[in-house]
């Protein structure tokens, strides 16, 4: 099989019965008949990349969201080259564009056991959020985060340098923003309580002992709340330790005081990468400080 005619791309999912398949091992024209007139290249059949090229779709739902995110992506292969990698997420976009229903594709048998456990992950937690609550609420963002499972794993079956590769990274990082989205459907009620440290002391006071004897006597015997700690983690070796062991103990005071380990959840800010511009924003972000916000269903 010519490389006109096949790349390589480990996905097994039937994605358009006229056009395009994919299989375990390649992307490939459906119909030998058909095939050599379909490629993007030759003249004589109107492909899925030039009929969702010329729909153009405009993200006002889910799936018109979801088609809008293949074509770009289409348009980005088809400028590289990749012109039946094009052709196959233009097929997906075509499919979510008629309202057909486009799952994420399941991971390959042949790619290395670490790269499945990875992708199955990804994909059981974005299988999660594929609900009508969450195609409302966050259209766009949910559409974004399908297009990059299915870019990461597109690079991950092509070897492609997941140092490099800007999918997987951008996946975890939308990923992160739609809980919060599903976060805020499922706990409507929130507040906040501070716990204050002395200048490079992590130990609790009787105060902050207090402060999360409080939370955890208020969420005693509610089973739908949800714990988050929030701090500035710093940008220094040094603070950033701290800060973690300041973050560590008071999940375990939290927990020692009947709050589920499960419902806990850390948001960090800062680090090696932050970029600092004067003391006074050193200041303002106030390091020596650990915010827990409850967050509870509303009744």
């Amino acid at each position: 099989m010519s490389k006109q005619h096949a790349v390589q791309f480990r996905l097994k999912e039937y994605v358009d019965p006229q056009y395009i398949v994919y299989n375990r091992r390649f992307c490939v024209p459906m119909r030998p008949l058909i095939a050599p007139f379909c490629l993007v290249l030759l003249a004589g059949c109107v492909s899925p990349f030039q009929q969702l090229k010329e729909a153009n779709p405009q993200a006002t739902d889910f799936p018109t969201a979801l088609a809008s995110e293949y074509q770009s992506y289409a348009e980005s292969e088809s400028e590289q080259g990749h012109k039946l990698i094009a052709e196959c997420f233009s097929a997906r976009g075509m499919k979510a564009l008629k309202g057909e229903t486009v799952a994420p594709a399941l991971p390959d048998r042949n790619l290395p056991k670490r790269d499945r456990v990875e992708l199955a992950s990804g994909r059981t937690r974005l299988m999660a959020f594929l609900n009508n609550d969450m195609k409302r609420a966050a259209p766009q963002k949910l559409a974004r985060a399908q297009l990059l499972f299915d870019c990461w794993q597109y690079e991950v079956a092509h070897g492609t340098n997941q140092e490099r590769a800007p999918c997987a990274d951008e996946f975890a990082s939308t990923m992160g923003d739609l809980q919060q989205v599903q976060d805020s459907l499922l706990y409507g009620a929130q507040t906040s309580h501070v716990i204050l440290f002395s200048r490079g002391n992590a130990a609790l006071s009787e105060q902050n002992l207090a402060v999360v004897k409080g939370v955890a006597d208020m969420l005693a015997g509610s089973k739908h709340y949800l714990v988050e700690l929030h701090t500035y983690i710093g940008h220094h070796s040094a603070q950033q330790h701290l800060s973690q062991s300041r973050l560590a103990g008071v999940r375990r005071a939290l927990i020692k005081a009947g709050v589920a380990p499960r419902r806990i959840r850390i948001k960090t800010e800062g680090g090696a990468k932050a970029v600092i511009l004067s003391s006074d924003a050193v200041q303002s972000l106030n390091s020596k400080k650990i915010t827990i916000v409850v967050k509870t269903r509303e009744h």
